[in-house]
């Protein structure tokens, strides 16, 4: 049976945490850029339809969502849901 020393998982989750601030702050803006950047696929798709060049821009930015999302869960310090509370 493995025993984890309390201490040592605290300063885990808090590296995990700063490591995952670190980079929201550092792709903050490159994803608000692509969010913007995904408006105008999306309007022209709405309007007349996607070229492939479109599209695969469009696929390209939601991979890249996807990618960012992945990262930010894996790197997110595990929850308890005993110690969350309700109010």
């Amino acid at each position: 049976m493995h025993i984890t020393d309390s201490s040592t998982e605290r300063q885990l989750h808090r590296e995990r945490r700063e490591v995952l601030q670190q980079l929201e702050d550092w792709l903050e803006a490159p994803m608000l850029v692509l969010g913007f950047a995904w408006l105008a696929p999306l309007v022209v798709e709405l309007a007349w339809g996607l070229s492939p060049s479109l599209e695969t821009f469009g696929t390209v930015i939601w991979i890249i969502f996807i990618l960012d999302f992945a990262i930010k869960f894996i790197l997110a310090p595990a929850r308890s849901f005993t110690s969350r509370t309700t109010g």
